[in-house]
């Protein structure tokens, strides 16, 4: 084995055990205990309660199915599995930046562990949310199984794509956190949560369908409900956006390294 080779490889063990230690912290400052990182997981699902809640109150119609705590919970696990992710990855330099002054201690590294961290939290908060529906009597049987869990998986892309990216300008100036909230708000306000985009008129459908997240939502009721064929859905255009903010956030972050430091 060439030296070139034993010297990459444990330069990549060194940055494995960087990204485990910032893991391990994070988790720590941020949930201090097993419990808080419970509620942290649970959370979620009183945002899921919370809107079902609402517009049940208001008489929202249920457009697919008859359950309308299934129907709101798949339109609203999308939105969960972007925003939370986009959220807590691009607050991940202010959170830490104290630890940049270790000198092993790389931007990038405090991108990655916060990533890994909240990929495993949403695969936690989306099994606790279908266990949950199950235990309160609703019948998850989806159409397409493995299609639900790549409407899903693109939603969390999404949300780390985007939050990558704004982590970077996050990062430079704090204050552009109010922005990538704002920009939430926007998506879900305009994601189809209550409505469906095939019964609105082709030019507001039209306007609609550059939103991203409409089609995480879309995917996800398509694949539950075997006899919805979304008319707006475009699986590809969710992927190349989180792909392509996901290259976006590491270019970023390369090219504007000095002065996020300097911040």
């Amino acid at each position: 084995m060439s030296q070139q080779v034993i010297s990459t490889r444990l330069a990549f063990r060194r940055q494995v055990d960087v990204v485990g230690a910032l893991i391990l912290r994070d988790l720590h400052t941020r949930f201090d205990r097993a419990a808080m990182y419970l509620i942290a997981v649970c959370w979620p699902l009183a945002h899921i309660a919370i809107v079902v809640t609402i517009y049940r109150i208001v008489g929202a119609r249920v457009w697919l199915g008859t359950d309308p705590i299934l129907f709101f919970a798949l339109g609203v696990l999308p939105f969960i599995l972007f925003t939370y992710p986009c959220r807590w990855v691009a607050q991940a330099i202010p959170d830490n930046r104290i630890l940049l002054q270790i000198p092993r201690v790389q931007i990038i590294d405090l991108l990655v562990a916060r990533v890994v961290l909240e990929c495993v939290t949403a695969f936690a908060v989306t099994f606790v949310c279908i266990g949950v529906l199950i235990l309160m009597g609703s019948t998850f049987q989806p159409y397409d199984p493995l299609d639900l869990i790549g409407a899903l998986g693109a939603s969390l892309l999404l949300g780390v794509g985007t939050g990558l990216a704004a982590a970077v300008f996050v990062g430079i100036r704090q204050r552009a956190m109010i922005v990538i909230l704002l920009f939430n708000i926007l998506l879900y306000s305009l994601s189809g949560l209550i409505f469906l985009p095939g019964n609105l008129p082709a030019e507001i459908r039209d306007a609609l369908s550059w939103n991203p997240l409409m089609h995480g939502v879309e995917w996800a009721r398509e694949a539950y409900y075997g006899d919805y064929h979304s008319v707006v859905l475009n699986k590809g255009y969710l992927i190349s956006m989180g792909v392509g903010l996901l290259l976006f956030g590491l270019v970023a972050e390369r090219m504007l390294r000095g002065r996020i430091l300097r911040s």
